[in-house]
């Protein structure tokens, strides 16, 4: 991914969100200055897989947060050995939304994950399956704009989490800053 896919938008520009992927209608909604740099700054970094993770029965909000721990930590074992978290530097990283589902009163996750996991999707979506209940996990696409879709639903909540190794990496918000300070 080249800095200029990363950087995709700009102030006052507009996104679809991904419709597939979140089992919805697109839409088009303008970003805010704000928003566009939270978006800026997610697609900074490399992402690996999009993934929308239900759960069979509601659990609460902590036994849900466990879940999706432990299923981080199967793929970080199989991605970097068992005692990967002994060795700084090494782990996938993750941004995880969590969003409520009124019909049935449950919650569900959407996340980015990065770090080259070494499990196949289909192995990391029986492990979920295992744990709490359906998985659907696709290889990231940035076309997509599953970034703006995860700040756009999580960040006015403030629901947005983040976990992992984050490598240090050069974050340019030029523009959106700027432009942030002038809407105000």
């Amino acid at each position: 991914m080249t800095s200029s896919d990363r950087l995709a938008y700009k102030p006052g520009s507009t996104i679809r969100q991904p419709s597939e992927a979140v089992g919805r209608a697109e839409s088009t909604v303008e970003l805010d200055p704000l928003t566009q740099a939270a978006v800026s700054l997610i697609q900074q970094s490399d992402w690996n897989w999009w993934c929308s993770l239900t759960f069979t029965r509601a659990p609460a909000i902590e036994r849900a947060e466990s879940a999706f721990h432990c299923w981080m930590n199967t793929l970080n074992r199989s991605t970097f050995g068992r005692n990967y978290y002994k060795r700084p530097g090494e782990g996938l990283r993750w941004i995880r939304g969590t969003e409520r589902q009124h019909q049935r009163d449950a919650i569900h996750f959407h996340a980015l994950i990065g770090g080259n996991p070494s499990s196949p999707i289909s192995d990391a979506s029986k492990i979920w399956s295992k744990l709490a209940g359906n998985a659907q996990i696709e290889v990231y696409d940035p076309s997509r704009k599953a970034a703006a879709y995860l700040v756009k639903e999580y960040a006015t909540t403030g629901n947005l989490d983040l976990g992992g190794v984050w490598k240090t990496q050069p974050v340019d918000l030029s523009g959106y800053i700027k432009s942030a300070q002038g809407a105000e």
